[in-house]
């Protein structure tokens, strides 16, 4: 009877709770699936492992360091500012670079090419500032751009000694007065002052230990001999005048020469062994191929040099 009464007793106990059970378990059920409904199954584990994973980040390859001979290259490869802006390659790691472990031969061309390509932007644009702009034109090739104003800024001015800076009334004036002499005030510089300006501009952008500049007296003949075999010419500045109807221009007793003009030469010769003469005046069908030039035994043939040093 007693194990009856418990029997009976578990019965009813168990019935209970089957009865509870089942309710909960409807309810569980319900509450699962209103869950599910919104918001989706449950990832195993991903939250965390998802908020452990690394932002993964671009992969950042070093420049590589050109060496001597190691590389190819094209004249393309250097791509320097034409801005008018003081962008010196003495502050620019890759360029100066290029520029000094670049074979030479391949610098030579480069610079001829660069110029070819450029020439007409560097046209002398006053009347008598040819000098300010073959020093723009010879320093741009190696990424120091200026303008001529700020070389005019920076360039000595004298009133009557072309040795010793400009001299130059008027910037854009005339090289006659009004009743046809000759006004030696609008005339220009020679040689000393143009290879003191270009060694300033070289000390003050770094490259003063790579460029020398040097002036020398060379006639025509032993200046295309000089392109022919120096391996380390890197460009030429000249001084010509035209004369009347093909004869001699008036000169003074201060050396001066009416018609004073410079040039720009390149460090190679054409297939023909002849010069390669770029004019800062707009000129159209640039460089000419010369093998004479227009009475340089004028100013002494004297020559400014631009040339590698330090190898």
């Amino acid at each position: 009877m007693l194990d009856y009464i418990d029997g009976d007793q578990t019965q009813k106990h168990g019935s209970k709770l089957r009865i509870s059970g089942a309710i909960v378990l409807i309810f569980a059920l319900f509450l699962g699936g209103a869950y599910l409904v919104k918001y989706g199954l449950p990832s195993i584990g991903g939250s965390a492992a998802h908020a452990q994973a690394p932002t993964p980040e671009p992969t950042m390859l070093p420049t590589p360091t050109p060496h001597p001979g190691a590389f190819h290259v094209n004249p393309t490869d250097l791509v320097l500012p034409l801005s008018g802006q003081f962008g010196a390659t003495g502050t620019n790691l890759h360029d100066r670079l290029w520029l000094r472990q670049v074979p030479m031969r391949t610098l030579k061309q480069y610079i001829y090419n660069w110029t070819l390509a450029h020439h007409t932007e560097y046209a002398q644009i006053y009347y008598l500032s040819c000098e300010a702009a073959v020093i723009r034109l010879t320093l741009a090739p190696f990424g120091i751009h200026l303008t001529e104003d700020q070389i005019l800024d920076t360039m000595p001015f004298h009133p009557d000694d072309p040795e010793l800076g400009m001299v130059i009334e008027e910037i854009d004036g005339s090289t006659f007065y009004w009743d046809g002499t000759i006004n030696w005030g609008n005339y220009g510089a020679h040689a000393p002052v143009i290879a003191k300006m270009l060694d300033w501009y070289l000390a003050e952008y770094g490259l003063d230990d790579f460029i020398a500049v040097e002036v020398q007296a060379l006639d025509d003949i032993e200046l295309a001999a000089l392109i022919r075999n120096d391996p380390d010419l890197l460009g030429v500045v000249i001084w010509v005048a035209r004369g009347p109807d093909g004869g001699l221009p008036p000169t003074n007793d201060r050396g001066q020469v009416l018609g004073e003009h410079v040039q720009w030469v390149a460090p190679v010769l054409d297939d023909d062994g002849m010069m390669l003469v770029f004019d800062v005046w707009p000129w159209p069908n640039q460089p000419f191929h010369v093998r004479t030039t227009l009475n340089r035994q004028l100013f002494q043939n004297r020559t400014v040099l631009i040339r590698r040093v330090n190898k």
